[in-house]
């Protein structure tokens, strides 16, 4: 029994040690290209991973490049923000926008009633100036945003009318002007009213302004050309 099981132990089935650490080596060698074809596959083979050895950044999109986030420079980023106004286009702007009204309300009175006209084309004339110098200083104010552009003119030859008008045409209402009164002295006492109520509103607009000096002494100055056209309409 003990020949026998020592010519089993040395037979095909149980090789020698020696032969044993042979074949484990060569099955070494035959699984390394195995196990590194598929440590690539997860990494530089993964979808969205990077270079072998660099770490994945997951597909996510980079800052700045198309699609990105907050602050993208490319073409799918949105766009700027206006920047806010300064504290003199803050005052400024509002102030000639209730001038450009005022202007109006002086000459729709002008046209409904004809015969004033004389009396308030001085009182008109010096609230123009006062526009004037807003827009000089600051030049937000002048642009008047009621102002649309007409339409262009037509280079085609028009042919002239065969009979002539029947009407006058009538003028288109003023936006933001109300209805000029029928009678006179009641028209001119609605002026009077205007001009009182944005000479008081003056002095609000320049508390906390934190405007320009050159722009708050002019914003008092109409203010108190307001009142004195208040007093003179009121006078009338």
């Amino acid at each position: 029994m003990g020949t026998t099981s020592g010519a089993g132990a040395s037979g095909p089935l149980a090789p020698d040690p020696a032969r044993r650490r042979l074949l484990a080596g060569a099955a070494a060698l035959l699984a390394a290209p195995a196990l590194g074809g598929l440590a690539g596959c997860t990494t530089s083979d993964a979808p969205g991973a990077g270079p072998r050895g660099a770490p994945s950044t997951g597909g996510a999109p980079r800052p700045g490049a198309p699609g990105g986030g907050a602050g993208d420079d490319g073409d799918g980023g949105t766009p700027a923000s206006p920047a806010p106004p300064t504290a003199d286009e803050a005052l400024a702007v509002p102030v000639a926008t209730s001038k450009r009204a005022l202007l109006a309300a002086y000459d729709a009175t002008a046209e409904r009633h004809p015969g004033l006209a004389g009396r308030l084309r001085a009182l008109r004339a010096e609230g123009a100036a006062h526009l004037t110098g807003l827009a000089a200083l600051v030049p937000a104010a002048g642009e008047d945003p009621s102002a649309s552009p007409g339409p262009p003119a037509s280079t085609a030859p028009t042919a002239a009318p065969t009979t002539a008008p029947t009407t006058a045409p009538t003028a288109a209402p003023t936006e933001g002007v109300p209805p000029v009164p029928r009678d006179p002295a009641a028209a001119v006492a609605a002026l009077a009213r205007r001009e009182a109520a944005l000479a008081a509103s003056r002095l609000d607009a320049l508390e906390g302004a934190g405007a320009s000096p050159e722009l708050a002494r002019l914003v008092a100055a109409v203010g108190a050309s307001e009142a004195v056209h208040a007093a003179l309409l009121g006078a009338a």
